[in-house]
């Protein structure tokens, strides 16, 4: 039986499939490298043995294959480019990353996973207001949603490990989606209800016009692979080869090391455990009222959120504090309407040069370009707080948390 049929047990052929990515490749593969490096050892080890189970899985030593994200694009040809190195005594025997974008890959082939990979609440409209879920819950069939995907993927491979699911290639399925759900998890604008995720709102970007999703899916990581400073294509010292262990040769290698030394090992050290945390209880009770913010005597009412976490993993808990820096940080205040720029309008090349009208132009026959994202209105706060860096890591960690949970105690094997 497919992972469909047990994971959801409902028919999603019909639905519409939105044309919404999480992070491109780049992030996801980051991501799921972040979390070999804190995978257990042993952990790790009956991973690859359910991932190399089969040869059907597509499975190889490096990237995932081609993609058709714009973001990634812009990686200096990251997946014809790389080199990768050979495996050596001492290696993993697979890397996570090599899965990580396969729920992409193959999304538009399984057209029932496609709502697994966000979630929206109805009325969410940053900046202006973020819910979530809301008064009005959200959107789509219940649990439809990556919460949902996350509670039925990593249930269906804790009954593998208990031995009560004897079906590999569905544990591989499973497992490959998990890597992939939690990555979507940390991307900001795949928890908006707004225009798609930010894919219906142009924007421009280093001169050149995309959607605000897209600058979030991988420009802006291009962007900081290409500013990582150039030490950190160096090994790091001692004590940190299972960091070099996990590294696979990859164009963003020197950008993971990054992260791991500047913020988990340092920024993030006494924030870990707190990001893994989950509360004790599985839902969340929200107060409403008929007057938005008003809460007047007669007019409250009392609404229970039931969520998808659980003791040990999280989902709904992890992502609502992310999601309500869309509307402190990532959704410019600039796009606060819901005018749409037309689309013959081009991005400046040089976005800080003026624009001159010549003698037979006039205001009205000029389309103002989208705004201008890469500015340091914008960009400065995201790298001061290290932003970015932060959602990667996050993702990391808590998928690494995840899949010690689910193996540790495997005994199977």
């Amino acid at each position: 039986m497919r992972l469909h049929a047990i994971a959801l047990n409902a028919t999603l052929a019909g639905l519409a499939v939105p044309s919404v990515l999480g992070w491109g490749a780049a992030g996801h593969e980051i991501i799921a490298t972040i979390a070999q490096i804190y995978t257990e050892p042993k952990v790790l080890d009956r991973l690859c043995r359910i991932l190399n189970a089969s040869p059907n899985i597509g499975f190889t030593a490096g990237g995932t294959g081609d993609h058709d994200n714009g973001g990634d694009a812009e990686l200096f040809g990251l997946w014809a480019d790389r080199q990768m190195r050979q495996p050596t005594d001492g290696d993993w025997p697979c890397h996570l990353a090599s899965v990580a974008a396969w729920a992409d890959k193959y999304k538009y082939k399984m057209r029932w996973s496609a709502p697994l990979h966000y979630i929206n609440a109805v009325g969410d409209h940053p900046p202006d207001e973020c819910l979530f879920p809301g008064p009005k819950g959200w959107m789509g069939r219940p649990n439809i949603n990556i919460l949902g995907g996350i509670y039925n993927t990593s249930n269906i491979l804790l009954s593998y490990v208990k031995g009560e699911i004897d079906n590999v290639e569905l544990a591989q399925e499973a497992l490959k989606f998990i890597v992939h759900f939690i990555g979507d998890l940390h991307m900001p604008l795949h928890l908006v209800g707004r225009d798609r995720g930010g894919n219906s709102v142009d924007v421009c970007w280093e001169g050149r016009r995309m959607s605000l999703h897209s600058v979030w899916d991988g420009y802006m990581i291009a962007k900081a692979i290409r500013q990582t400073p150039y030490n950190y294509t160096r090994h790091l010292p001692g004590g940190f080869e299972q960091v070099e262990k996990s590294l696979n040769g990859a164009i963003y290698d020197s950008f993971v090391r990054k992260i791991i030394w500047e913020g988990v090992e340092q920024k993030w050290v006494e924030d870990l455990d707190e990001w893994t945390a989950c509360p004790a209880v599985a839902e969340e009770t929200v107060w409403w009222s008929t007057l938005g913010q008003f809460f007047l005597p007669g007019q409250i009412t009392k609404r229970t959120v039931p969520t998808t976490d659980t003791e040990f993993i999280c989902p709904y808990h992890w992502a609502k504090p992310i999601h309500a820096l869309n509307c402190e940080l990532i959704w410019p205040k600039e796009l606060s309407g819901n005018d749409l720029q037309p689309r013959r309008a081009r991005c400046a090349r040089f976005p800080h040069t003026l624009f001159h009208l010549e003698d037979n132009d006039s205001l009205h026959e000029l389309d103002e370009p989208p705004y201008e994202l890469d500015n340091p209105g914008y960009t400065r706060p995201i790298e001061e707080r290290m932003l970015l860096e932060q959602f990667l890591a996050q993702g990391g960690i808590r998928l690494a948390a995840v899949l010690n949970h689910i193996f540790t105690d495997w005994t199977s094997l």
